[in-house]
């Protein structure tokens, strides 16, 4: 991708250098627009950091799941084993779980740390790309408030992947804003956070996949047009590298075993021409392998071991072939309210549950359908009146992504649904907020150059 800058600041009216209101006004302009700009953010950051802690204090220890206790016991193994790299978990977690002792407050701490650095760090690169004061002040007041919105807030407190897995989302944002801004050594960055991103849970690796993927096409129009293209092409097999090594985790650990069976007794067999296809690609069905039944029972009936095989050996590849040769099924199926609306506050920890606020309510998943539609239409927008600004950009296409990656959460896996499809939610509302923050400063800079403010209205008040 391109380099490219937003807008440059308006400069006011040509006036006489040596008048001394005029060398004020000027002097006031730059400290109120960058200077003090960055005091507010900084102040915004602390106001976060105390709010954080705050919510923190508020509950009373951490929420474990069952799935916590597999990640703990995971982390009991050697660093250098076959059960951390390639075990039943993706590795980031089971490594951050280790680094704490296996503590689950020292975990949860953490998790509050590691959210406060990637929010604000989110919040400065938002701010750093735009122009515009009031857009550069924007931008952070929006990142903190869905940064302390329950269904970002509530996963610090809770033992599991999730809170990881939204930090480095947030972090790769942040990186992504300065990659498009200035390129050259960020691509490292940008390449290193898209592998923490994948390796923290197995559904990020096909959106760090299909982000190369959109790496890799700018990068050919780049070639095409003889413009320098070299330091896409690199960071685009970055991407693909981190997906075929998580991939490869995934595949080693048979990670997607237990998810696929799912799909197949909750979905395929109660679809016939599903059941017909699969059992044409040699799926055994007898019995026992109906659906309804107690779902640990699928693993354990002796009557269902030739099924057990078959999804070892053949299931996986059966799977994609029939979701690849009927689009229309693929694609219509999934319940896009489910993965990206899907109600979360069930995991929320004690002192956390039912108490929502007002920001809850402007970052609700309930309206994930409004914030689509608005994406599309700031994006449409943005390419009517020719707004190429860095968050434009990366909004741009962390919308024409969300679509994929909700479609892929929903096949992957049909249990807890809304749980899984949380970083899909996370991406339609941090493509959302950036865009938005990025067209509005586009237009508050556009009519300043515009209207320029005469000479005594940039005068510092006496």
């Amino acid at each position: 991708m391109t380099p490219i800058q937003s807008d440059p600041e308006v400069k006011s009216a040509p006036t006489d250098a040596s008048a001394p209101g005029n060398a004020r006004a000027r002097s006031w302009e730059s400290v109120r627009s960058w200077e003090s700009v960055d005091v507010v953010v900084a102040v915004l950051a602390v106001l976060y950091c105390a709010r954080l802690w705050v919510a923190h204090s508020s509950v009373p220890s951490a929420r474990i799941f069952h799935d916590t206790h597999f990640y703990l016991e995971l982390a009991e193994s050697r660093l250098f084993s076959t059960a951390v790299w390639a075990g039943g978990r993706a590795p980031i977690p089971i490594l951050w779980f280790k680094a704490c002792r296996l503590d689950v407050e020292t975990i949860r701490r953490s998790f509050d740390v590691l959210s406060a650095v990637s929010w604000i760090a989110l919040a400065y690169a938002v701010s750093i790309n735009t122009v515009s004061a009031w857009a550069r002040v924007l931008g952070p007041v929006l990142v903190f408030s869905l940064a302390l919105s329950l269904n970002v807030l509530q996963w610090n407190e809770v033992v599991l992947s999730e809170s990881l897995s939204h930090s480095f989302f947030a972090l790769f944002t942040a990186a992504g804003l300065m990659y498009l801004r200035k390129q050259g050594g960020w691509a490292i960055g940008f390449i290193l956070l898209a592998t923490m991103l994948a390796f923290s849970r197995d559904s990020n690796a096909y959106f760090v996949f299909f982000s190369g993927l959109l790496i890799a096409v700018a990068a050919t129009v780049r070639f095409f047009r003889g413009d320098p293209w070299r330091n896409q092409a690199l960071t685009a097999l970055g991407f693909v590298a981190a997906f075929l090594l998580s991939n490869a985790s995934e595949n080693a650990g048979a990670r997607w075993e237990y998810s696929l069976t799912n799909v197949i007794v909750t979905r395929v067999l109660r679809d016939p021409k599903a059941l017909t296809e699969l059992k044409a690609m040699g799926m055994p069905v007898n019995a026992g392998l109906r659906p309804n039944r107690p779902r640990r029972a699928y693993d354990t009936d002796p009557r269902l071991e030739s099924f057990r095989e078959w999804v070892s050996a053949r299931g996986k590849r059966a799977y994609v072939r029939f979701l690849a040769t009927n689009p229309v099924y693929t694609l219509t199926t999934p319940e896009l309210s489910s993965v990206i609306g899907g109600d979360v506050e069930q995991y929320a920890p004690d002192g956390m549950r039912g108490t929502r606020t007002f920001l809850d309510a402007i970052w609700s998943k309930k309206l994930w359908l409004w914030q689509l539609a608005l994406s599309v239409t700031l994006g449409g927008a943005a390419v009517v009146l020719g707004i190429r600004s860095t968050p434009v950009i990366l909004g741009v296409a962390y919308a024409a992504l969300l679509v994929p990656h909700a479609v892929l959460i929903w096949h992957a896996d049909s249990m807890e649904v809304a749980r899984h499809g949380a970083p899909v939610s996370l991406q339609l509302q941090l493509g959302f907020l950036v865009l938005l923050v990025g067209v509005l400063d586009a237009l508050l800079v556009r009519a300043k150059r515009a209207s320029p403010l005469p000479n005594d209205a940039l005068s510092a008040p006496s």
